[in-house]
Protein backbone atom coordinates (compact mmCIF):
# COMPACT_ATOMS: atom_id res chain seq x y z
CA UNK A 1 0.00 0.00 0.00
CA UNK A 2 1.23 3.19 -0.65
CA UNK A 3 0.08 6.64 -1.12
CA UNK A 4 -1.49 9.23 1.57
CA UNK A 5 -4.78 9.65 2.97
CA UNK A 6 -6.85 11.67 5.24
CA UNK A 7 -6.39 8.52 7.83
CA UNK A 8 -2.39 8.53 7.33
CA UNK A 9 0.19 9.11 10.21
CA UNK A 10 2.49 12.34 10.12
CA UNK A 11 5.95 12.50 10.41
CA UNK A 12 5.53 12.95 14.24
CA UNK A 13 4.07 9.46 14.21
CA UNK A 14 0.56 10.94 15.46
CA UNK A 15 -2.16 10.94 13.12
CA UNK A 16 -4.06 14.58 12.79
CA UNK A 17 -6.52 15.44 15.95
CA UNK A 18 -9.09 16.15 13.54
CA UNK A 19 -8.83 12.62 11.98
CA UNK A 20 -7.95 10.40 14.59
CA UNK A 21 -11.29 9.09 14.79
CA UNK A 22 -11.67 8.11 11.35
CA UNK A 23 -10.92 4.32 11.78
CA UNK A 24 -8.88 2.80 8.96
CA UNK A 25 -8.18 -0.95 8.91
CA UNK A 26 -5.21 -2.64 7.05
CA UNK A 27 -4.99 -6.27 5.28
CA UNK A 28 -1.87 -7.95 6.28
CA UNK A 29 -1.24 -11.48 6.36
CA UNK A 30 -4.51 -11.93 6.75
CA UNK A 31 -4.83 -10.04 10.10
CA UNK A 32 -6.94 -7.13 10.55
CA UNK A 33 -5.39 -4.45 12.34
CA UNK A 34 -6.96 -1.34 12.83
CA UNK A 35 -4.67 2.10 12.37
CA UNK A 36 -7.23 3.71 15.78
CA UNK A 37 -8.92 2.88 18.76
CA UNK A 38 -8.38 -0.97 18.71
CA UNK A 39 -6.86 -2.58 21.55
CA UNK A 40 -5.52 -6.72 21.69
CA UNK A 41 -6.94 -9.08 24.11
CA UNK A 42 -5.46 -12.72 24.03
CA UNK A 43 -4.96 -13.89 20.18
CA UNK A 44 -7.62 -11.25 18.96
CA UNK A 45 -8.65 -7.79 18.76
CA UNK A 46 -11.40 -5.65 20.19
CA UNK A 47 -12.08 -2.33 18.49
CA UNK A 48 -12.92 0.47 21.43
CA UNK A 49 -15.38 3.12 21.15
CA UNK A 50 -12.98 5.96 22.76
CA UNK A 51 -10.16 7.49 20.34
CA UNK A 52 -6.68 6.06 21.41
CA UNK A 53 -3.37 6.85 19.77
CA UNK A 54 -1.64 3.77 17.76
CA UNK A 55 1.30 1.90 19.45
CA UNK A 56 4.48 3.25 18.46
CA UNK A 57 5.41 0.44 17.01
CA UNK A 58 3.07 0.43 14.36
CA UNK A 59 3.44 3.92 13.53
CA UNK A 60 6.99 3.56 12.73
CA UNK A 61 6.19 0.66 11.00
CA UNK A 62 3.60 2.46 9.15
CA UNK A 63 6.17 5.57 8.39
CA UNK A 64 8.33 3.02 7.36
CA UNK A 65 5.87 2.04 4.78
CA UNK A 66 5.04 4.88 3.91
CA UNK A 67 8.63 6.29 3.16
CA UNK A 68 9.87 2.60 1.35
CA UNK A 69 6.85 0.81 0.02
CA UNK A 70 8.99 -2.31 -0.67
CA UNK A 71 9.32 -2.55 3.07
CA UNK A 72 7.02 -5.16 4.47
CA UNK A 73 5.90 -6.61 0.89
CA UNK A 74 7.58 -9.64 1.52
CA UNK A 75 6.55 -12.61 3.88
CA UNK A 76 8.75 -11.19 6.68
CA UNK A 77 7.76 -8.28 7.28
CA UNK A 78 8.23 -6.48 10.98
CA UNK A 79 4.44 -6.40 11.23
CA UNK A 80 4.23 -10.18 10.00
CA UNK A 81 6.98 -10.69 12.92
CA UNK A 82 4.84 -8.61 15.21
CA UNK A 83 1.65 -10.25 14.59
CA UNK A 84 2.94 -13.57 15.18
CA UNK A 85 4.82 -12.25 18.33
CA UNK A 86 1.56 -11.17 19.76
CA UNK A 87 0.06 -14.49 18.52
CA UNK A 88 2.38 -16.46 20.03
CA UNK A 89 2.59 -14.43 23.06
CA UNK A 90 -0.99 -15.15 24.10
CA UNK A 91 -0.83 -18.90 22.87
CA UNK A 92 1.93 -19.49 25.45
CA UNK A 93 0.21 -17.60 27.81
CA UNK A 94 -3.01 -19.31 27.18
CA UNK A 95 -1.13 -22.68 27.88
CA UNK A 96 0.45 -21.73 30.66
CA UNK A 97 -2.57 -20.45 32.07
CA UNK A 98 -3.95 -24.02 31.26
CA UNK A 99 -1.21 -25.71 32.73
CA UNK A 100 -1.31 -23.57 36.21
CA UNK A 101 -4.23 -24.88 36.39
CA UNK A 102 -3.99 -28.78 35.64
CA UNK A 103 -0.50 -28.29 38.13
CA UNK A 104 -3.42 -26.78 40.70
CA UNK A 105 -5.87 -29.46 40.39
CA UNK A 106 -3.30 -31.91 40.46
CA UNK A 107 -2.22 -30.29 43.84
CA UNK A 108 -5.73 -30.39 44.82
CA UNK A 109 -6.34 -33.87 43.91
CA UNK A 110 -3.06 -34.88 45.31
CA UNK A 111 -3.87 -33.57 49.07
CA UNK A 112 -7.14 -35.52 49.10
CA UNK A 113 -5.35 -38.42 47.80
CA UNK A 114 -2.98 -37.86 50.80
CA UNK A 115 -5.82 -37.10 53.37
CA UNK A 116 -7.51 -40.68 52.17
CA UNK A 117 -3.78 -42.23 53.21
CA UNK A 118 -3.27 -40.59 56.58
CA UNK A 119 -7.35 -41.39 57.48
CA UNK A 120 -6.68 -45.25 56.39
CA UNK A 121 -2.77 -45.35 58.24
CA UNK A 122 -4.70 -44.02 61.46
CA UNK A 123 -7.31 -46.06 61.57
CA UNK A 124 -5.01 -48.87 60.69
CA UNK A 125 -2.97 -47.73 63.76
CA UNK A 126 -6.07 -47.44 66.45
CA UNK A 127 -6.94 -51.16 65.37
CA UNK A 128 -3.25 -52.49 65.93
CA UNK A 129 -3.72 -50.89 69.30
CA UNK A 130 -7.41 -52.23 69.94
CA UNK A 131 -6.58 -55.90 68.77
CA UNK A 132 -2.99 -55.51 70.65
CA UNK A 133 -4.96 -54.38 74.18
CA UNK A 134 -7.52 -57.33 73.65
CA UNK A 135 -4.92 -60.24 72.98
CA UNK A 136 -3.12 -59.12 75.94
CA UNK A 137 -6.36 -59.07 78.19
CA UNK A 138 -6.77 -62.55 76.68
CA UNK A 139 -3.12 -63.60 77.77
CA UNK A 140 -3.61 -62.11 81.36
CA UNK A 141 -7.45 -63.88 81.57
CA UNK A 142 -5.78 -67.23 80.91
CA UNK A 143 -2.73 -66.67 82.80
CA UNK A 144 -5.15 -65.94 85.91
CA UNK A 145 -7.57 -68.81 85.00
CA UNK A 146 -4.69 -71.00 84.83
CA UNK A 147 -2.79 -69.84 87.88
CA UNK A 148 -6.33 -69.91 89.91
CA UNK A 149 -6.44 -73.59 88.48
CA UNK A 150 -2.91 -74.54 89.25
CA UNK A 151 -3.22 -73.17 93.16
CA UNK A 152 -6.19 -75.26 93.23
CA UNK A 153 -4.87 -78.29 92.32
CA UNK A 154 -1.86 -77.95 94.42
CA UNK A 155 -3.67 -76.91 97.15
CA UNK A 156 -6.55 -79.28 96.65
CA UNK A 157 -6.43 -81.79 99.91
CA UNK A 158 -10.11 -82.71 101.21
CA UNK A 159 -13.32 -83.19 99.18
CA UNK A 160 -15.17 -80.34 100.61
CA UNK A 161 -18.23 -78.59 98.97
CA UNK A 162 -17.09 -75.33 98.27
CA UNK A 163 -13.49 -75.17 97.93
CA UNK A 164 -10.58 -77.55 97.16
CA UNK A 165 -8.40 -75.93 99.80
CA UNK A 166 -7.78 -79.30 102.37
CA UNK A 167 -5.96 -77.28 105.27
CA UNK A 168 -7.41 -79.17 108.24
CA UNK A 169 -9.11 -77.03 110.37
CA UNK A 170 -7.53 -78.43 113.51
CA UNK A 171 -4.05 -79.64 113.68
CA UNK A 172 -3.20 -82.88 115.28
CA UNK A 173 0.09 -84.74 116.57
CA UNK A 174 -0.80 -88.75 117.21
CA UNK A 175 0.76 -91.70 117.22
CA UNK A 176 -1.08 -93.87 114.34
CA UNK A 177 -2.19 -97.36 115.10
CA UNK A 178 0.35 -100.27 113.60
CA UNK A 179 -2.75 -101.09 111.70
CA UNK A 180 -3.20 -97.65 109.70
CA UNK A 181 0.52 -96.06 110.42
CA UNK A 182 1.07 -96.83 106.95
CA UNK A 183 -0.09 -95.00 103.06
CA UNK A 184 -2.93 -97.68 101.94
CA UNK A 185 -2.99 -98.64 98.21
CA UNK A 186 -6.03 -97.90 95.78
CA UNK A 187 -7.64 -100.24 93.92
CA UNK A 188 -10.41 -99.36 91.63
CA UNK A 189 -13.15 -102.12 91.86
CA UNK A 190 -13.74 -103.90 88.78
CA UNK A 191 -16.61 -103.22 86.46
CA UNK A 192 -19.06 -100.18 85.88
CA UNK A 193 -18.98 -97.52 88.53
CA UNK A 194 -21.89 -97.57 91.28
CA UNK A 195 -24.98 -95.24 91.54
CA UNK A 196 -25.06 -94.62 95.15
CA UNK A 197 -22.56 -94.64 97.66
CA UNK A 198 -20.39 -97.69 98.46
CA UNK A 199 -18.86 -98.12 102.18
CA UNK A 200 -16.42 -101.03 103.14
CA UNK A 201 -14.66 -101.40 106.32
CA UNK A 202 -10.58 -102.67 105.45
CA UNK A 203 -9.86 -102.34 108.91
CA UNK A 204 -12.61 -102.06 111.28
CA UNK A 205 -11.21 -100.09 114.54
CA UNK A 206 -12.04 -100.91 118.26
CA UNK A 207 -12.30 -96.70 119.17
CA UNK A 208 -15.36 -94.52 119.45
CA UNK A 209 -17.54 -94.21 116.94
CA UNK A 210 -18.13 -91.65 114.65
CA UNK A 211 -22.04 -90.63 114.92
CA UNK A 212 -23.75 -87.23 113.20
CA UNK A 213 -22.33 -84.08 114.89
CA UNK A 214 -18.96 -85.57 116.02
CA UNK A 215 -15.32 -85.12 114.86
CA UNK A 216 -13.11 -87.10 113.34
CA UNK A 217 -9.44 -86.61 112.62
CA UNK A 218 -8.48 -88.64 109.39
CA UNK A 219 -6.04 -89.53 106.67
CA UNK A 220 -6.89 -90.47 103.24
CA UNK A 221 -6.13 -91.02 99.87
CA UNK A 222 -8.39 -90.46 96.60
CA UNK A 223 -8.39 -91.69 93.28
CA UNK A 224 -10.59 -90.89 90.47
CA UNK A 225 -12.24 -94.04 89.01
CA UNK A 226 -11.98 -93.09 85.29
CA UNK A 227 -8.10 -92.47 85.45
CA UNK A 228 -7.31 -94.89 88.31
CA UNK A 229 -4.79 -91.90 88.97
CA UNK A 230 -4.66 -90.24 92.66
CA UNK A 231 -5.77 -87.39 92.86
CA UNK A 232 -5.54 -85.81 96.52
CA UNK A 233 -4.01 -87.63 99.64
CA UNK A 234 -3.31 -86.36 103.40
CA UNK A 235 -0.34 -88.28 103.47
CA UNK A 236 2.96 -86.31 103.67
CA UNK A 237 1.23 -83.71 105.32
CA UNK A 238 -1.19 -83.30 108.81
CA UNK A 239 -4.30 -85.10 109.16
CA UNK A 240 -7.44 -83.77 108.49
CA UNK A 241 -9.95 -82.97 110.55
CA UNK A 242 -13.93 -82.95 109.79
CA UNK A 243 -15.72 -80.98 112.56
CA UNK A 244 -19.15 -81.72 112.53
CA UNK A 245 -19.98 -84.99 110.42
CA UNK A 246 -23.33 -85.13 108.69
CA UNK A 247 -22.96 -81.05 108.16
CA UNK A 248 -19.12 -80.69 107.78
CA UNK A 249 -17.77 -78.44 104.67
CA UNK A 250 -16.98 -81.86 102.55
CA UNK A 251 -18.62 -83.57 99.66
CA UNK A 252 -22.02 -85.21 101.02
CA UNK A 253 -20.48 -88.71 100.14
CA UNK A 254 -18.03 -87.99 103.09
CA UNK A 255 -20.92 -86.61 105.49
CA UNK A 256 -22.56 -90.11 104.72
CA UNK A 257 -19.82 -92.13 104.85
CA UNK A 258 -18.23 -91.23 107.61
CA UNK A 259 -20.65 -92.28 110.25
CA UNK A 260 -20.21 -95.63 111.70
CA UNK A 261 -16.73 -95.64 111.28
CA UNK A 262 -14.52 -96.48 114.69
CA UNK A 263 -11.35 -94.79 115.85
CA UNK A 264 -8.20 -96.75 114.50
CA UNK A 265 -10.60 -98.09 111.50
CA UNK A 266 -9.92 -98.14 107.92
CA UNK A 267 -12.52 -97.96 105.37
CA UNK A 268 -13.11 -97.71 101.60
CA UNK A 269 -15.36 -94.61 100.22
CA UNK A 270 -16.77 -94.83 96.66
CA UNK A 271 -18.56 -92.06 95.88
CA UNK A 272 -20.79 -91.64 93.09
CA UNK A 273 -20.71 -88.08 90.87
CA UNK A 274 -24.51 -86.64 92.46
CA UNK A 275 -22.56 -86.88 95.97
CA UNK A 276 -19.25 -85.64 94.93
CA UNK A 277 -18.37 -82.87 92.48
CA UNK A 278 -21.26 -83.38 89.91
CA UNK A 279 -21.58 -82.27 86.02
CA UNK A 280 -18.32 -79.54 86.97
CA UNK A 281 -16.11 -81.71 88.43
CA UNK A 282 -13.16 -79.81 90.02
CA UNK A 283 -9.87 -78.92 88.90
CA UNK A 284 -8.01 -79.84 86.11
CA UNK A 285 -7.74 -83.54 87.97
CA UNK A 286 -11.28 -84.90 88.81
CA UNK A 287 -13.43 -84.50 85.61
CA UNK A 288 -17.46 -83.87 85.45
CA UNK A 289 -19.39 -86.68 86.10
CA UNK A 290 -16.53 -88.86 88.15
CA UNK A 291 -16.84 -91.19 90.49
CA UNK A 292 -14.41 -90.82 93.20
CA UNK A 293 -12.57 -93.97 95.09
CA UNK A 294 -11.07 -93.18 98.68
CA UNK A 295 -9.67 -95.19 101.90
CA UNK A 296 -10.07 -93.33 104.79
CA UNK A 297 -8.16 -94.01 108.01
CA UNK A 298 -9.68 -92.95 111.37
CA UNK A 299 -7.35 -91.29 113.61
CA UNK A 300 -9.27 -89.69 116.30
CA UNK A 301 -12.79 -89.50 117.00
CA UNK A 302 -14.19 -87.07 119.55
CA UNK A 303 -17.94 -87.69 120.17
CA UNK A 304 -20.60 -84.92 119.94
CA UNK A 305 -20.95 -83.12 123.07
Amino acid sequence: MTGKSSGDIDQTGVAPATQRHAPREIQEIGVTIAFDDFQWHGTHHVVDQAPRTPPLRLVRYWRQRREHPSFGAVGGSSLARLVRGVAWSAVANDKRQRQDALRAQKLAEAKVIEGKQRARATQKKVAYVIGTLVVLLAIFALLTRGNSDSGADTTAAAPTTTSTTAAPTTTVALSLPAAIATKPTVSVPAGPPPKTLQKKDLIVGTGPEVTVGANVTVNYVGVSWSTKEEFDASWGRAPFTVENVGQAAVIPGWNEGLVGMKQGGRRQLVIPPDKAYGDAGQGAKIGPKETLVFIVDAIAVTPKA
